[in-house]
């Protein structure tokens, strides 16, 4: 064989090394699906780090027996799994997710229960008590490094301040948030929080979730009850239950079906998502990484990907693997957790992409 005949043949040899690498991610790489079993009947209270590297719950067989609204930031029986080690930590007398803050930030802040961190951690945004009524609290957000604090001007009664029903969630940048909490006539409400400079909070704008779908206003639907489901990495949208806030019938998903709405709040325009999907009580969904139109999905049928550009669905587990669990997607759109008796299984989606549909 002459040398242009070898040069071809190393060539072709090194475009198919170059085309496995591309095609076949190596073991370090894919993500692995994580069983940790504690002693707990079942919580309720759960919630994901602003980074999706921990997944913290209330363990009530360590900690009070009292009724949930009771759970307070330094209450024990708290439990965090720790995504990097998959491993479970022993029951721990505060909220592990509370930012330990110097005194100095303490006394500037006096922030009431729990506090939400963004993912670089400067920014904190939380409940003040304000001097003229004790069973309220004031929604501020501050900086870490400034000790500047700017009020959302917002008011929500002190007994949401819990994980579930106080709910924040940041982009991946922390230039924009959403903040769910119950108002004073202790309906739902959704703020999305544009911050546009770190270091001069007196800029953020506060904008509303009251949009309008083909000329009829949406609300949040009380049926919902704690979450608004999920921002999306960039800030740009917001995954919402809303309901026509025109009709007079009785507000539950069966009299009254809600919506599945993607929410873009600096347009204040939403769009219902297609499907056919069956939102319930029981039901959880979230933005794909990198995504404000395809959601991943999960209800009492299973966990499904839904693409609401194409309006096209696939299902990746089948309903006995989620059904009549809690479930709870990470902020990055990588991980669903499944809250079970005494076992949390946190499923690899990515992982689930790849593989085909589970029978």
């Amino acid at each position: 064989m002459n040398t242009n005949g070898l040069r071809v043949i190393r060539v072709i040899l090194l475009w198919l090394c170059l085309a496995a690498i591309m095609v076949f991610p190596v073991s370090s790489q894919e993500q692995i699906d994580v069983i940790v079993h504690s002693d707990f009947d079942r919580t309720d209270e759960f919630k994901w780090s602003a980074n999706s590297t921990q997944f913290t719950f209330y363990n009530y067989d360590l900690g009070s027996t009292e009724a949930p609204l009771r759970v307070i930031t330094d209450s024990p029986g708290w439990q965090t799994i720790d995504l990097s080690t998959r491993s479970l930590t022993t029951g721990s007398n505060i909220w592990p997710l509370q930012p330990n803050l110097m005194d100095t930030q303490q006394n500037v802040f006096m922030p009431y229960g729990f506090v939400y961190t963004s993912p670089n951690t400067n920014l904190l945004i939380f409940g003040q008590e304000p001097s003229d009524d004790l069973a309220r609290r004031d929604l501020v957000i501050a900086n870490r490094n400034t000790l500047q604090v700017v009020s959302l001007g917002k008011r929500a009664i002190s007994d949401t301040f819990r994980p579930n029903s106080f709910n924040v969630q940041w982009s991946d940048d922390g230039h924009a948030a959403v903040v769910a909490f119950a108002d004073l006539s202790d309906a739902l409400q959704i703020i999305h929080v544009d911050i546009p400079d770190f270091d001069n909070l007196q800029n953020v704008v506060v904008r509303e979730f009251e949009p309008d779908i083909s000329g009829i206003p949406y609300d949040i639907t009380a049926a919902s009850e704690d979450d608004f489901l999920d921002l999306s990495g960039d800030g740009q949208a917001v995954l919402v239950i809303a309901r026509d806030s025109t009709s007079n019938e009785v507000t539950t998903f069966y009299d009254h079906p809600p919506a599945l709405v993607i929410w873009r709040p600096y347009t204040n325009d939403a769009t219902i998502v297609g499907g056919d999907i069956l939102i319930e009580e029981n039901f959880s969904a979230a933005f794909a990484p990198d995504s404000t139109s395809t959601i991943f999905v999960a209800n009492s049928q299973g966990l499904f990907f839904h693409n609401s550009g194409a309006n096209v669905t696939r299902q990746l587990l089948t309903s006995e693997r989620v059904a009549n669990w809690f479930k709870s997607f990470s902020p990055d759109g990588r991980w669903l957790a499944i809250v079970k008796y005494e076992t949390i299984e946190i499923v690899s989606l990515q992982t689930l992409m790849g593989q085909p549909r589970e029978t």
